[in-house]
């Protein structure tokens, strides 16, 4: 019989107030889920380093690019600062921004046929919540 822990000690990554410097890798890890926490959207990861739990809460650019990870995916999460939107109802509004990078083995694995990824191309989920690897060929 296996068991999966669900609880247990996490770390919070921050990133904002100046608590993490632009261009700074802010998550390598897997991802294991998302959920809602008091105030945001909360993105769970096991650090791939040492196997620690991590969270990373959400944001809105930050939550649009989780959108597209499937859980077990490799992740590395950089912070990319702030910028002031433009337009939108958020007009005029400071937006944290992220990069996220996923491992080639990852997406070579979902494609069914390593090498044929496109690393610089992201691969969006259909209305089903399946990820269109066309996209990444």
């Amino acid at each position: 019989m296996g068991f999966t822990s669900i609880g247990g000690q996490c770390e919070y990554v921050k990133y904002n107030k100046g608590q993490a410097a632009t261009g700074e890798v802010v998550i390598t890890g897997t991802y294991t889920e998302s959920r809602h926490g008091q105030y945001t959207l909360d993105h769970y990861f096991t650090a791939e380093d040492d196997g620690r739990k991590q969270c990373l809460n959400g944001c809105g650019h930050l939550d649009h690019l989780m959108s597209d990870v499937r859980v077990g995916w490799k992740v590395q999460i950089t912070y990319l600062g702030e910028i002031i939107l433009d337009k939108g109802s958020y007009s005029g509004k400071m937006s944290h921004q992220f990069d996220i990078a996923i491992d080639d083995e990852c997406l070579a694995m979902a494609s069914g046929n390593p090498g044929s990824i496109n690393p610089s191309a992201q691969a969006p989920a259909s209305e089903s919540g399946e990820v269109d690897l066309s996209k990444l060929m």
